[in-house]
């Protein structure tokens, strides 16, 4: 693979989303210096991050290397309805990018099973009717 170039894949996909490379890396659950590795051309993806970044951005394995020039992604975001959606999903990654509560809560729920994530959810469910934001 050439790195030069999948780093562009990248970093170019990242802007296209209007994303931070902290809000990339938050996303991707990884570090903000490993996105900048991997933008500057310094550190390859793992299979790992690839995959995540193939279901994030709705392209192939084989764009993100270079291989193919072929992005599903401009089909998938032409749709008016579909940029909205991102909009609003990177208004929202802006926004709970900085929020270490949440971030904190993320980093534990990856941390438990299934059951433990259900009971997570019922007592989200539970504050949330305890304590609405009030507007």
């Amino acid at each position: 693979m050439a790195i030069k170039k999948s780093s562009n894949l990248i970093k170019k996909l990242r802007l296209d989303k209007n994303l931070t490379q902290q809000e990339l890396a938050t996303i991707l659950n990884i570090s903000k210096s490993s996105i900048t590795s991997y933008e500057c051309g310094k550190r390859q993806p793992s299979a790992r991050i690839i995959a995540k970044l193939e279901n994030f951005f709705n392209v192939s394995a084989d764009y993100i290397l270079g291989n193919t020039n072929l992005n599903n992604q401009y089909i998938y975001n032409s749709r008016e309805n579909n940029e909205d959606e991102n909009n609003e999903l990177s208004n929202l990654l802006k926004k709970i990018s900085s929020d270490k509560v949440f971030i904190t809560i993320m980093k534990n729920y990856e941390k438990i099973d299934e059951n433990g994530k259900n009971k997570l959810l019922e007592r989200s469910e539970e504050l949330h009717k305890l304590y609405p934001i009030k507007h």
